[in-house]
């Protein structure tokens, strides 16, 4: 030894034996959690007395569990022929081992990342072994799993989503029952095979440690196992090639939170269907073509789906041509008129998922089918001479349903067959719009002659059938300037105050709104004599001019000069108004006036 750096040694004569290195063959697992714990089983030889391991910088102790590494040593005779020509014959020495020790290590706590692995030998040296090292890795945990329902027979693929679960021995643990080898996606999905269990909740925890399941997650969270159901009945058996039809399917108990509830018409699927109580689940049926098809359902979301075989038949589409009207208030009420064919029993209508009953009240729809003989030549000459089906119809009938409330948009509208089931037709949908409401009109008087163009101010005014309802008089239709102002020309009426209001959802006026705003008809007035006759061109007279009764709260007064119009005017008493005279060229110009702001 040295105390100066090395300049001077100790001459002591003390002798540091070295012997044959240990070896690790390998371990098992080959990584696991930042927090240690993981239980290592090491298989290796070389090792003399105690027995301990390394990770990375931390040591550990290890416990002899199974093995004996037995090394020896074989003397033998050989010969070399050197350079020269000359035979070397000399006994050497060879070391040999045979048999394996396997121990057992606990890991220690280690930040995340790959370390190596070494073994003591019987004083404590460490021997190391080339590419053998352990991986910590953040801890595996588990946030859900689909289904988390299933058979109790087993067999659903259960998807576990979740964090770090990448591993070597990747096992799912389903309670008590027996542990399942993984199959890894990502590590955030893994892929596993639900075996049988008693009817039940457990919890489903994961391991990446080990085949034997060491250090499971602990995230709680549930797979529920329930009795297979079964499907004991359906109603309608059938609906038309569309699709659309609420399907009621009896089953077996529908019971427990955990169950999501789903159909399979054919090969499509999942159905989304929803639980109509303990023992019956509902479906609406897909598109499909016209014939038989099996029709099965499934409680946990399509991993596992009955056997029953039970058919659900398709047949010929019912039909809608057209709807008025085609959009209405989003209170609901409004009557549409339905006209179509197909239909079967009974009548009712659709609008969005929202069904309601109609009523029949003319037409008749016949469907009838024609065979005719038909011949076609082929690609190689061969005639072939075959009977065909088609179906006609003829006639059309006609429907009233009112519509339900709903929230503002499209929706499709369709129409029922005889056993339920609902048709749907291109481009025939129903707009539910917010309730119009009209906030102010101007003029706020007419004539009771009726021409003055009125505008009304209010919001939601746009539809295809607007009109505007003066009291009891005439309804008129109303011409759209934006969703907020619509014109409509004044109608005749007697003198008084009305209410007008609006419709925006058809031509006889059907759901007006209700806003109370007044409109008064007056007698028409006219000019009975001004005062002066004439002013400077300069302007700026004030005439006085003298018309039938100015009396009314409503009244807004204005005269027009030639062209020049309005000019403001001012109620000077019942018979006279007063305005003064704008600027103009000299000559004589036509002097008029307004009780309703110049309209």
């Amino acid at each position: 030894v040295t105390h100066n750096g090395g300049a001077e040694y100790t001459s002591s004569g003390t002798l540091f034996s070295y012997w044959p290195s240990s070896e690790i063959l390998s371990i098992d697992p080959v990584s696991g959690p930042i927090a240690g714990g993981t239980l290592v089983t090491v298989v290796g030889h070389g090792l003399r007395d105690t027995t301990r391991c390394r990770f990375g910088n931390e040591v550990v102790d290890g416990q002899h569990y199974a093995g004996v590494d037995t090394v020896y040593t074989v003397d033998r005779l050989t010969r070399q022929v050197l350079s020269n020509g000359t035979e070397v014959t000399q006994w050497t020495s060879r070391t040999r081992r045979y048999g394996v020790a396997y121990f057992i290590c606990q890991t220690p706590a280690s930040s995340a990342g790959h370390v190596s692995v070494q073994i003591s030998d019987a004083f404590g040296g460490f021997g190391v072994s080339q590419d053998v090292d352990f991986q910590f890795r953040a801890p595996a945990e588990v946030y859900a799993l689909w289904p988390r329902l299933g058979s109790t027979e087993g067999g659903a693929i259960l998807s576990v989503a979740g964090s770090n679960l990448l591993g070597a021995n990747r096992i799912c643990a389903f309670g008590r029952a027996e542990s399942i080898t993984a199959v890894e996606i990502s590590s955030k999905l893994i892929l596993c095979e639900v075996p049988a269990h008693p009817e039940g909740a457990i919890e489903v925890e994961v391991s990446v440690v080990s085949g034997e399941g060491q250090q499971l997650t602990s995230s709680v969270v549930a797979f529920d196992y329930a009795t297979p159901i079964s499907v004991l009945g359906t109603n309608p058996a059938g609906g038309p090639e569309e699709g659309g039809t609420v399907v009621s399917v009896q089953t077996d108990s529908l019971e427990g939170s955990l169950r999501t509830f789903g159909c399979r018409f054919g090969t499509v699927a999942p159905v989304t269907a929803r639980k109509a109580n303990d023992n019956i689940m509902q479906c609406m049926s897909p598109a499909r073509d016209i014939g038989a098809t099996q029709l099965e359902v499934t409680h946990n979301g399509g991993a596992e789906y009955t056997s029953s075989g039970t058919l659900f038949s398709y047949w010929p589409s019912s039909e809608i041509l057209s709807i008025d009207p085609v959009s209405g208030p989003i209170a609901g009420g409004t009557l549409v008129t339905v006209v179509g064919h197909g239909l079967r029993d009974t009548t009712r209508c659709r609008f969005g998922n929202e069904v309601v009953d109609g009523q029949h009240y003319a037409g008749v729809d016949t469907v009838y089918t024609v065979d005719r003989l038909t011949r076609q030549v082929l690609s190689n000459g061969t005639e072939v001479t075959q009977w065909t089906s088609r179906t006609r119809r003829y006639g059309v009938a006609y429907f009233i349903c009112q519509t339900p409330a709903s929230s503002a948009g499209h929706v499709s509208v369709q129409i029922s067959d005889a056993f339920g089931g609902f048709g749907v037709s291109q481009d025939v949908d129903f707009q539910f719009r917010a309730p119009a409401e009209v906030y102010a009109l101007w003029p706020r008087l007419g004539s009771t002659e009726g021409g003055a163009i009125l505008s009304v101010a209010g919001s939601n005014l746009l539809g295809a059938n607007r009109i505007c309802a003066f009291g009891r008089a005439e309804s008129i239709t109303a011409v759209e300037i934006s969703s907020k102002l619509i014109l409509c020309e004044v109608p005749a009426h007697p003198e008084g105050a009305i209410e007008v209001e609006v419709s925006v959802v058809s031509g006889e006026g059907q759901q007006l709104t209700s806003s109370v705003v007044a409109f008064d008809y007056a007698t028409p007035i006219s000019v009975l004599g001004t005062n002066p006759a004439g002013g400077p061109e300069e302007g700026g007279t004030v005439v006085s001019v003298q018309t039938d009764s100015l009396e009314g709260s409503l009244r807004t007064f204005g005269c027009r000069f030639g062209t020049v119009a309005p000019v403001t005017a001012r109620k000077a008493n019942d018979n006279i108004m007063q305005c003064m005279s704008p600027a103009r060229d000299i000559g004589a110009t036509q002097l008029e006036v307004t009780h309703n702001g110049g309209a």
